[in-house]
């Protein structure tokens, strides 16, 4: 055969060869990230809230041996909904001293890592994180209309064991008196996280605090129509997993065994935690540490939220 020709019939294997080594090299580097889930829950520092019929713990101290932290009581079993479930990844949580602090929160969870916490906000995570953690004051106290000092934390949040991928996860502690307060703690927040990697993909999690109208009026609920910091994040193109997926529903994340308050009395009645996302979409949100009002002693006075975050392909 002649050289050329050779050549020539050979040269469309050679070519097809190269387009399925560029092919299998842009699937190499695309992965798919599992499904995830992330948790909020304000601890009350494991001291409970006591029901009104025969209470069995003192909600009103830190003594861990008495209060809903105690051998027997409803925190640890309420923190099994975070430990047994195995897609959860990162669990943000606020008042986190005393009896639950994040070193304590994390063995139990016999979870691989914890940020330090400050005025007890903290983010405990399932794997660890890729990197170190990040840490922002978003609020002065007596500042801009803050009652305390309060902070975020945040990293890139490991979604396995061996961190094939990561999410941006981030934690706050929002307080004030009234909706300016929170509106500039929702506007600090947001424009750090801008400075920051994935500032188009990432979630804010924490007890905001802020709250609108509830849809059924129960006892001690807001009637207030909108609510400006929740306009704040909307506006940066932050999804509020309950709003979109469950519209119709209140879904309260506070307060529990409160006499006069809620329906029935001493149930949940006001939305204040929140799980916020851009450029992730959730799938699914539900509530835990939940309990038959004034009837049982609560883990705490807050439910703990949790949301779900499908399957998405994403390149390294």
């Amino acid at each position: 055969m002649h050289p050329l020709a050779t050549r020539h019939s050979i040269a469309p294997f050679v070519v097809a060869a190269a387009i399925a080594f560029a092919v299998a090299t842009v699937r190499f580097h695309a992965q798919e990230a599992p499904g995830f889930k992330v948790a909020n829950w304000n601890l009350r520092s494991g001291m409970g809230i006591a029901g009104t019929k025969n209470p069995k713990i003192d909600s009103d101290t830190t003594d861990c041996s008495k209060n809903a932290s105690k051998p027997g009581g409803p925190f640890w079993p309420a923190m099994n909904a975070v430990r047994d479930d195995r897609a959860i990844i990162a669990l943000g949580v606020e008042e986190a001293w005393a009896c639950a602090t994040p070193e304590k929160i994390v063995e139990y969870l016999h979870w691989k890592h914890a940020t330090p916490q400050m005025n007890g906000t903290a983010l405990i995570t399932r794997y660890g994180l890729k990197g170190d953690h990040v840490m922002k004051q978003i609020a002065f106290a007596k500042v801009e209309g803050a009652t305390e000092d309060q902070y975020l934390f945040g990293g890139d949040v490991c979604v396995d064991k061996a961190c094939s991928a990561t999410v941006r996860i981030y934690a706050a502690h929002f307080s004030a008196p009234d909706d300016a307060g929170f509106t500039a703690q929702a506007h600090n927040t947001i424009e750090y996280v801008k400075t920051q990697p994935s500032a188009d993909r990432n979630i804010i999690l924490g007890d905001l605090n802020f709250y609108m109208a509830n849809r059924t009026l129960v006892p001690c609920a807001a009637t207030k129509q909108t609510s400006p910091p929740a306009d704040v994040f909307a506006a940066a193109g932050y999804v509020d997993a309950w709003k979109q997926l469950k519209p119709t529903t209140d879904g309260p994340t506070g307060m529990w065994n409160r006499h006069g308050c809620g329906n029935p009395d001493g149930g949940l009645f006001k939305r204040i935690d929140y799980i916020y996302s851009r450029g992730l979409q959730p799938t699914d949100v539900r509530l835990f540490a939940m309990i038959t009002p004034m009837v049982e002693d609560a883990p705490s006075d807050h439910a703990g939220i949790v949301a779900t975050f499908g399957h998405e392909t994403r390149s390294r």
